[in-house]
């Protein structure tokens, strides 16, 4: 069987049981509302692929963040779609770094957005900074990609030697794969996302 028909078979099997789901729920007396949604899920050969759900709200809906520890610092990364009204789709790459140096302090990150490349389609794109910000627990770190980009159902993001610095060190990344998912979620009311 070839991968795009197993693919197309993997997901109308999924849209089947989420029906059966919804039925069974509806009779039951819950109200399950589904929920079209477009995600990128990293490849769990080449992260960790962190358990539980993105939301927290639906019973059937996977993780889209991928863990890499290189040393004790964690770094998580989601790839996923921005659609603005009009505009045409942008692929958004969020990485979140958590690690405290030897005085107990969040180390200081630094990031080049330039030298990671989203590669799609025979494309390759770099990105740009969106957003930074510092909480309690680490750094949250925002790349968009220029647009269109983000339309393909299998992309690669690579990160360049020194892309990543904490404290002036430069920090390896492994390159990461992501699989297009557009599975429908099954929330239950009144949890409904945002």
């Amino acid at each position: 069987m070839n991968k795009t028909r197993k693919t197309d078979l993997q997901r109308f099997t999924r849209r089947i049981s989420m029906t059966g789901l919804v039925l069974v729920a509806s009779l039951a007396g819950c109200v399950p509302i589904p929920f079209a949604q477009r995600y990128y899920q990293p490849n769990k050969a080449d992260v960790t692929v962190e358990r539980g759900h993105r939301s927290g709200c639906a019973f059937n809906e996977n993780s889209d963040w991928g863990l890499q520890r290189v040393g004790g610092v964690e770094f998580k990364s989601r790839l996923y779609t921005r659609d603005l009204e009009g505009a045409s789709p942008r692929a958004i790459l969020s990485l979140s770094v958590s690690e405290r140096n030897a005085n107990g302090r969040l180390s200081k990150v630094s990031l080049s957005a330039s030298r990671i490349r989203l590669e799609e389609g025979g494309r390759v794109l770099r990105g740009r900074l969106d957003d930074t910000r510092t909480f309690d627990i680490g750094t949250s770190l925002v790349v968009a990609f220029p647009s269109p980009s983000g339309v393909e159902d299998n992309v690669r993001i690579v990160f360049s030697p020194n892309t990543v610095r904490l404290d002036g060190k430069p920090i390896t990344l492994k390159p990461i794969r992501f699989s297009l998912d557009e599975s429908p979620v099954i929330y239950m009311f009144p949890c409904i996302p945002s």
